[in-house]
């Protein structure tokens, strides 16, 4: 597997600029994993999608984040330092489990179910109301439900039984997110936040698809090179033609 090249950051950039989060995801995954097609992408839990894209950042940009967290109690700014490594260690992988059936009882109630994948979040995203998104999610997400030995319907278990299977699947080991421990250095308030590496990275892609789009432009104007022959150059003969134009 290859980095990112500079053709590829800009196709990325230039293709995710109105698409949703979920979507841009898997344009960025497509460019590193082109043997998979948009579907199997898309069936990738989130735990595995984030895996890769994490893998991804670290790849292509190293292995710091830098990132900003607002205190929910008094307000102040803090500045987070994170590593992908730290990311990694937190979450637990799930490749091994990627669309496997996995089991959890209540009682005498035997639910198969498998993690969610992009396709189940794409469904739930048009839902108003927080409570019809959760339902719908576990619902899609269920494989088969019985009831000694006779298979039952969602309908037939409790809100408390969805409930009991929404907490047993975040804390299976395969986890499909990453919550970062925080504490305010003003006022002491603790809480987690929710880390999302598709906005590190494509905040990445970003930043560096305008930085080659403005290199582009100070060559080819200078120099009527073709954009095309000046993103096949390597970084330090476009940064030492530049330096000569200044």
């Amino acid at each position: 597997m290859i980095s990112l090249s500079p053709h590829d950051i800009i196709k990325i950039w230039e293709t995710g600029q109105n698409q949703h989060p979920l979507d841009r995801a898997l344009t960025i995954l497509s460019i590193e994993h082109s043997r998979m097609t948009h579907d199997q992408l898309a069936s990738l839990s989130i735990g595995q999608r984030d895996k890769y894209l994490l893998e991804m950042r670290e790849r292509n940009f190293g292995s710091k984040l830098k990132g900003f967290a607002e205190c929910p109690h008094c307000s102040e700014h803090l500045e987070l330092d994170i590593s992908t490594t730290e990311l990694q260690d937190l979450k637990v992988s799930s490749s091994g489990n990627n669309g496997n059936t996995l089991e959890y009882n209540i009682g005498d109630i035997k639910i198969n179910y498998r993690l969610p994948n992009s396709i189940d979040l794409a469904a739930v995203a048009e839902c108003k109301e927080a409570k019809s998104a959760y339902n719908l999610l576990v619902e899609r997400c269920l494989v088969k439900v019985a009831s000694n030995e006779k298979e039952i319907t969602i309908n037939q278990l409790s809100d408390d039984d969805i409930d009991k299977l929404a907490e047993h699947m975040a804390k299976s080991g395969l986890q499909e997110e990453i919550l970062i421990n925080l504490q305010c250095a003003l006022c002491n308030h603790k809480w987690q936040m929710n880390f999302d590496i598709e906005t590190f990275l494509w905040n990445d892609i970003s930043v560096h698809a305008k930085r080659l789009l403005q290199e582009v432009h100070a060559l080819a104007f200078s120099y009527k090179w073709r954009e095309k022959d000046i993103l096949t150059m390597s970084s330090v003969r476009r940064r030492h033609y530049l330096e000569m134009l200044t």
